[in-house]
């Protein structure tokens, strides 16, 4: 996911649709999020520091500067530059998954009205017949349901995220960014469907 969702906070949108019709037809309530809510979470962003190299200049003083990808390909020889960028961009890729995956839990869980079937519910019985075990309650049983059995489709967070982000004060510019930064392209992680080993939102590429 890229940073374009560290700045969705603009200009105010109206008259957007107040429900949405998931992948499996079925239709529930959004609702905005409050922007104070979003720029707490970016507070949680834990970017590592770019490496950086030492380059003398014209008057002899010694100046840092940041690895980039031209740097890293031309000293693509040099092991100790190699292991640095690997580690930074490990580090990048854990931070960007983990915001991606509360991101996606705040929207489900925040951004959305849908009744939860109950533990007497036929849903809560096929889930158990299949080995499944939900939460009991609260919103890892409301995240497990709507990812479970609500957004099956590949594009459904995505959509979800969007509209629930254009109900607030957003840029429509930059929610359309933030959109494509949760497309599942190769290679690239998408927000999971919260904790895939608890059942909450990580299970399929969710917050994906």
């Amino acid at each position: 996911m890229t940073n374009d969702i560290d700045a969705i906070i603009g200009v105010e949108t109206k008259d957007e649709p107040k429900t949405f019709m998931a992948s499996s037809g079925i239709e529930f309530k959004i609702k905005p999020i409050s922007q104070h809510a979003i720029a707490e979470l970016r507070k949680t962003r834990n970017a590592p520091a770019i490496p950086t190299y030492k380059v003398k200049l014209a008057g002899g003083d010694m100046e840092e500067v940041e690895f980039d990808e031209a740097y890293v390909k031309d000293h693509a020889d040099d092991e100790d530059v190699i292991l640095k960028w690997g580690a930074y961009m490990m580090a990048l890729n854990e931070d960007t998954n983990t915001f991606v995956t509360r991101f996606g839990r705040m929207v489900v869980s925040m951004g959305t009205e849908i009744d939860v079937p109950g533990a007497d519910s036929d849903w809560q019985k096929e889930q158990e017949f299949i080995g499944f075990v939900p939460p009991v309650g609260g919103p890892e049983r409301k995240i497990y349901y709507m990812l479970q059995s609500v957004l099956t489709g590949d594009t459904d967070m995505n959509e979800l995220s969007t509209a629930v982000l254009a109900l607030g004060r957003v840029d429509m510019e930059k929610v359309r960014l933030a959109r494509e930064s949760f497309r599942n392209d190769e290679g690239k992680e998408t927000p999971e469907r919260p904790d895939e080993e608890t059942g909450s939102v990580e299970s399929e590429s969710d917050i994906q």
